[in-house]
């Protein structure tokens, strides 16, 4: 009784630290806004990620905000060296916390010793290590299909949300966004790109005036295919301050597995402006968005390379001049800060192919990864190909689990001679029986080397 004789205090368990609710105590927020004289007059749902998890599949399948922010460790832990007769315990949680935000992250590394901040940089590179494996493992997955129509190139760039809440989520400052560029593979021109990115003026080439609209189609270079949530003011106008954020005009964040215009809480956090109209944005509830790209004046008999990359950025350069337009001593301190650190893009997901092939060639932000899965497609029903490929000689083991841990079905081992390897899954357990919807992980292992992606089943 180690605490109960040093503390007066008495430890017990508390069932509320490993549910979603815990969560939501900090993380829904409703912020009241003001008229044109100051006066309050309503208030506006700033972030809501867990309403947005009560929405989804995520709830039934037991997985709530700790299931990837604080994931358990597969072993019991002593977790006092006092008594040395303590005995482990579980479950015992990894207080990992991480979410997104790189760029902040780097800001307090570099700037700790001025702000106080008193962890180590060793301890922020561990840090910023987790939180760009979870943006880039477990947040967003690509697809493509690319077909030709007559001198037109059509590519239809799919996008699947990962997470419990919107991608984008919480905060307004953030998008993601799509870039897709095509190549010239003889000379390496580019001659045709959407959505490309200036380091020089820190933002997405050929955007709107006032804010991009949602798009379904895109046929020009201009048209760019952005997630994100853009406030209004009472009077209807874009607006970049909370205690002005009268509502949205456009919240096209990817929405979770699930999400339901008929789901619980829906009217807090309901898709505004175009994508409501779009029949590809959240089809049968998926958590994905299908964009449709095509590029005229092309040879069909000519082969072009094809970049696609899904972009991330946790602060937008427009929301952040707004901010930088006021002059206050915090400000200018952030400003200091900001100009001193490059405010550039995590490329969440990436593919690289060519118009002659339907495989796919690599992920280019994981250039040192020895193995690769490509799932599609995803959400998939009833069937789902599993293509993996690497450069690991070893015989190759496949295995899909449910959120559980449970193995529902073992693949037979390949032998490893071969650098790609194709699977499929008709959502069945090794005993033949239909599986239910929901959230599966495929795992792929070549000796000690293991890949996991996730893949939702909808019915």
């Amino acid at each position: 009784m180690p605490m109960e004789n040093n503390v007066n205090y008495t430890p017990s368990y508390g069932e509320q630290t490993h549910r979603s609710e815990l969560c939501a105590t900090c993380h829904t927020l409703f912020t009241p806004y003001v008229d044109n004289n100051g006066n309050i007059v309503g208030e506006a749902p700033e972030q809501t990620p867990y309403l947005e998890w009560k929405n989804s599949v995520y709830p039934q399948q037991d997985i709530h905000c700790q299931s990837c922010h604080m994931p358990d460790l597969d072993e019991a832990v002593v977790i006092s060296n006092r008594p040395q007769s303590l005995s482990a315990r579980s479950p015992f949680a990894r207080h990992y916390f991480v979410g997104g935000n790189v760029y902040m992250l780097n800001i307090l590394k570099k700037y700790g010793d001025e702000l106080g901040v008193t962890a180590t940089s060793a301890q922020f590179d561990s840090t910023i290590k987790r939180t760009m494996n979870m943006l880039q493992n477990e947040t967003a997955d690509l697809d493509y299909g690319l077909s030709w129509v007559d001198d037109t190139l059509a590519i239809d760039v799919s996008v699947l949300n990962k997470t419990g809440h919107k991608f984008p989520t919480a905060y307004p400052s953030r998008r993601a966004w799509i870039n897709v560029q095509i190549t010239d593979p003889g000379t390496g021109n580019i001659l045709w790109e959407s959505g490309a990115y200036s380091m020089d003026s820190l933002e997405i080439k050929g955007l709107d005036n006032g804010y991009e609209p949602h798009h379904d189609i895109i046929t020009q270079e201009n048209q760019i295919a952005i997630y994100q949530s853009i406030m209004r003011d009472i009077d209807g106008k874009v607006n970049y301050v909370l205690l002005r954020a009268a509502g949205f005009l456009k919240d096209n964040r990817l929405p979770p597995a699930g999400f339901s215009s008929e789901g619980p809480f829906y009217d807090s956090t309901h898709v505004e402006g175009l994508a409501q109209k779009d029949p590809d944005f959240n089809a049968n509830n998926s958590g994905s968005d299908k964009v449709h790209y095509r590029i005229s004046g092309l040879n069909p008999a000519l082969t072009y390379n094809v970049k696609i990359r899904l972009y991330y950025q946790s602060l937008t350069p427009r929301y952040v001049n707004h901010l930088l337009s006021y002059d206050t001593p915090e400000v200018n301190r952030f400003r200091s800060y900001y100009e001193a650190t490059p405010n550039a893009p995590v490329v969440v997901d990436s593919l690289l192919f060519n118009t002659q092939s339907t495989g796919l060639v690599s992920h280019p932000f994981l250039p040192e990864s020895p193995l690769l899965i490509k799932t599609y497609p995803n959400p998939f029903n009833p069937e789902v190909t599993i293509h993996l490929s690497g450069n690991v000689p070893g015989n190759v083991h496949l295995t899909i689990y449910d959120l559980n841990g449970r193995v529902v079905h073992r693949f037979k081992t390949q032998n490893g001679q071969k650098q790609s390897y194709t699977f499929k899954w008709t959502a069945r357990d090794a005993q033949g029986r239909a599986m239910p919807s929901g959230i599966y992980l495929v795992q792929a292992r070549v000796n000690n080397t293991r890949v996991t992606r996730r893949i939702v089943l909808l019915k």
